[in-house]
Order: structure tokens, then sequence, then C-alpha cells
């Protein structure tokens, strides 16, 4: 079984969409380890996941190596947390249909500076620039953002089967 993240993401400046982008991503081992942990071992489900921002300059390495367990270990990006909510937006996700588990409304950061944004992740931890917890994924947009204070960035987020 191979699961992946499609993230969907818009980009509004002044009421308008000015970027657009669809995109998908690999689970990182960590996220898979923990469904399979869950699943056949007895592992406590985590019931709410969070969408954080990645602000790197010259982009993000990302690595399905990648993890928080133990106070992180992903390489090659940093968390953005230029934005005015207090702590890391919740995903709010629908029930499973056909091998798809999508939101359920839209999550939204409202930019609060200068800043370029690089990808997005996911994890069970909704603390700003806290690195623990689990990591499930994490994606690189097509091209970066470059947002200015007030800008939004709206997240689509599902989890399918690969094919």
């Amino acid at each position: 079984m191979k699961v992946k993240g499609i993230f969907e993401i818009e980009h509004i400046r002044d009421g308008k969409v000015i970027n657009k982008q669809k995109f998908e991503n690999a689970v990182t081992y960590e996220g898979m380890n923990h469904i399979l942990d869950v699943e056949f071992h007895g592992t406590a489900q985590i019931t709410a996941w969070f969408l954080g921002l990645i602000n790197n300059s010259g982009g993000p390495t990302l690595s399905i190596d990648d993890e928080f367990v133990g106070g992180g270990g992903h390489t090659g990006w940093v968390e953005s947390t230029d934005y005015d909510e207090a702590a890391r937006p919740a995903w709010n996700e629908d029930a499973a249909a056909l091998g798809v588990i999508d939101s359920v409304s839209v999550t939204t950061f409202t930019i609060d500076t200068t800043v370029t944004i690089y990808g997005i992740f996911v994890t069970s931890n909704a603390t700003k620039s806290n690195e623990t917890g689990i990591l499930w994924a994490s994606g690189a947009f097509s091209s970066p953002i470059a947002c200015v204070d007030d800008d939004t960035i709206k997240v689509n987020y599902s989890v399918t089967l690969s094919e």
C-alpha cells in the first residue's frame, strides 16, 4: 500500500487569487510507521493534524526520511512562522471515502510580513517551531510564493492511495 498526499493552494492578495498550485507529496517513513503502529501494533491514534509553512532561502530539500520524533531529524528546510495565527492551523479532514480522505474546509494562513514561502508540511503538533510529534508529510511548491503582509495562503489537502 502506497499513500500520497495532494496539496492544492491559493495565494490571495487584496481579495484576488494571484497564484494557484497543485502538487503531490510523499508521506514520510515516520508517517507511514505511525499508520502501521496504530493499525497493527496498538499505538494511540492522533486525532488532530496541523499544517505548517516552509521558508528556505534557495529552496527546501525534502525527504521521506524527515522526521520530528525526538525533537527533529529533518535537514535542508526551516519552518516559517511568519503568519498571524498563534499556532499552526488545523487540517480539518472529512471521513474517508473510496480510498481518499480530503479537507472538509480550507486551512488558511494570514501572512504577517514580507516572506517567500517554499512549501508546506503536515504534523501532529500545533505549536509553531516545535519539532516534536509526528511529521506526516512535506511538499515543495512548484514555484516559491513571494508574500507580503496580509496575503493569505489557502490550503486543501487530501491523502489517497498511490497507483
